[in-house]
């Protein structure tokens, strides 16, 4: 009885979450009408189906807008402790769901190709080094999913 409380207050939780953070993440960039920008990105149509739903897409969402901010944290300030955060934020999206991932590998391919100052040079390290960890780290974990998504078609 509680469990199925759980699973279904707890994607509505990760939506309104996910909302704050993308909302976070329209004002860090200067876009001129945060706000108009949260209300298009709440009134989407996946984004409502997957909110209802008790599937693990909203959670990796709220993962994906959390790495996104610490990955332009990571390059406003390039050290350790901010490689480290967007690292441990791309190995729960890669434990939440695997696919939730694949931004990160843009945004690491983008800074290389758009690589300018020094800045930006010494956080192109810091990034490729906390892109490519949790791919190590969850490596046992990512086979497993792929061979039964060829097997069972999951």
């Amino acid at each position: 009885m509680v469990q199925d409380v759980i699973s279904a207050v707890l994607p509505l939780v990760f939506a309104v979450a996910a909302c704050y953070g993308f909302f976070y993440l329209a004002k860090h960039i200067p876009l001129p009408k945060p706000h108009r920008v949260l209300i298009v990105f709440m009134l989407l149509p996946m984004h409502v189906a997957v909110a209802i739903e008790g599937r693990p897409f909203e959670q990796s969402l709220l993962l994906l807008i959390v790495a996104t901010i610490l990955f332009l944290r990571l390059i406003r300030r390039p050290d350790r402790a901010a490689a480290a955060w967007y690292a441990a934020a791309l190995t729960l999206c890669l434990y939440t769901y695997p696919y939730s991932y694949l931004p990160a590998i843009g945004y690491a391919l983008f800074l290389f190709r758009f690589v300018n100052r020094a800045q930006e040079r010494k956080a192109m390290w810091h990034t490729l080094a906390a892109t490519v960890a949790p791919v190590l780290l969850c490596a046992t974990i990512c086979q497993r999913y792929v061979v039964l998504v060829w097997v069972f078609g999951l």
